[in-house]
């Protein structure tokens, strides 16, 4: 994410959503829709003339949901501000679970997620 030319410093919001299955295996549950469930969501600002990456802390039920499913069809809308004009992207990306480390020490902030 960048923030070239001139001007006041650029807005960042991002919001991650998955869908996921509504019933467990069984009677009906093939005809049941995929609920929306929010992931994770963060705002954040980049100075003029700056690039940003893009990170976002996925909730603890959005963790906990990617354990048990251990990968995630999601999609990631991120909204860009300056000036009172705004721009937006939308992106179709796969979270896999973190892989479980021999160690506790091993494993750096495991809901962080970079797009």
């Amino acid at each position: 994410m960048d923030c070239t030319g001139s001007g006041p410093d650029c807005a960042v919001k991002v919001s991650v959503t998955g869908h996921v299955p509504a019933g467990k295996a069984g009677a009906g549950a093939g005809r049941r829709k995929a609920k929306p469930v929010r992931l994770g969501r963060s705002s954040f600002k980049v100075k003029t003339g700056k690039r940003g990456k893009v990170r976002v802390k996925l909730t603890r039920k959005g963790l906990r949901l990617l354990k048990r499913q251990k990968r995630i069809k999601a999609t990631v809308k991120i909204t860009v501000t300056r000036s009172g004009l705004s721009a937006k992207k939308t992106a179709r990306v796969t979270l896999k679970a973190p892989k479980a480390s021999a160690s506790r020490g091993a494993e750096a902030r495991p809901g962080a997620v970079s797009a």
